[in-house]
C-alpha cells in the first residue's frame, strides 16, 4: 500500500522546511477525529493516518508522543497492508532519543505476547532491531529477510552497551515464543475439519505464519538464552522445535 523506499535515506533540512507538506499531512490527521470510536474511519483509513503521524514526526510538527499513541493499534493490527506503515514509522524513529526507540522495542515485544496478529508485531521487531544494530547496512526492508534474520539483529542489537539494559525484559520474548509454540503446535495437530477459534487468541489469518514464526522466535530465544534466568532456560529447552 506505501512505499518503502524511504526506510535508509535521510530527511534533509530542506525536507523538513516544507510547510506545505506539513500543512497538508495535519489535515490528514484531523479529519475524522471524532469518528475513530464509533467505528466508522475504516482500517486504511486508520493506516493512512498513522502513516501520516509518522511523517509528521519527521519533519517537526507534531511530536513523537503523538505517534506513541497509535503504538498499540498499529502493532495489534492485521499484517495485510501495514507493512508501509511499519518502515515509515521505524525510519521516524531512527532520529528519536535511544531511550525511545528502547521502550517502542520492549513495548512490541510485549504486544507480541497478546495480539491477535502476532506477526505485525514481530516485523516491527525485526525492522527496529534491524535499523538499530550493526547490521543494518546489510538488511532489505523485505518482510521475510526481516523475520528470518530476527535472531541475529537481537542478538547484534543487546550486544550494545546502550540496549544491553532491556535485556531484563526479553523474557517477554521467552513467553511470546511459548505462545507461539502453543499455537504452532494445536495447528499441526488438529485435523482439516477443526474449525475452532485459537486458544491463544490468534486470528486464523495468521495460520499460516506459524511454520515461519516458531522457529524464528525460538532461535531467537536460544541466542539470547544467556539473558534468560535458570528457570525460563528450562522454560526454553522444554519447547522442541525441529
Amino acid at each position: 500500500m506505501y512505499s518503502s523506499h524511504n526506510f535508509k535515506v535521510p530527511i534533509t533540512d530542506s525536507q523538513t522546511t516544507d510547510l506545505g507538506l506539513g500543512c497538508n499531512l495535519l489535515t490528514i490527521c484531523s479529519s475524522q477525529v471524532s469518528h475513530l470510536d464509533s467505528g466508522d474511519v475504516s482500517f486504511v483509513e486508520v493506516l493512512k493516518r498513522i502513516h501520516a503521524k509518522a511523517k509528521l514526526v519527521r519533519i517537526g510538527s507534531i511530536l513523537l508522543t503523538e505517534l506513541g499513541k497509535s503504538k498499540s493499534l498499529l502493532l495489534n493490527s492485521e499484517p495485510l497492508g501495514t507493512w508501509g506503515v511499519l518502515i515509515e514509522v521505524v525510519s521516524t524513529l531512527q532520529h528519536a532519543e535511544g531511550s525511545v526507540k528502547r521502550k517502542w522495542l520492549i513495548d512490541a515485544v510485549e504486544i507480541s505476547c497478546v495480539s491477535s496478529y502476532p506477526s505485525t508485531a514481530l516485523q516491527f521487531i525485526g525492522l527496529l532491531s534491524g535499523s538499530c544494530c550493526k547490521y543494518m547496512p546489510l538488511l532489505i526492508a523485505d518482510r521475510s529477510y526481516v523475520l528470518n534474520d530476527l535472531p541475529v539483529t537481537l542478538t547484534s542489537l543487546l550486544s550494545n552497551p546502550n540496549w544491553e539494559v532491556i535485556a531484563e525484559s526479553f523474557t517477554y520474548l521467552l513467553t511470546s515464543t511459548e505462545r507461539i509454540y502453543r499455537w504452532a503446535t494445536k495447528l499441526s495437530s488438529a485435523s482439516d475439519d477443526d474449525a475452532l477459534p485459537s486458544p491463544q487468541g490468534i486470528d486464523e489469518s495468521e495460520n499460516g505464519m506459524a511454520k515461519i514464526l516458531l522457529p524464528v522466535m525460538h532461535h531467537a530465544c536460544v541466542c539470547l538464552k544467556h539473558y534468560l534466568t535458570l528457570d525460563n532456560q528450562l522454560r526454553l529447552a522444554n519447547m522442541v522445535v525441529n
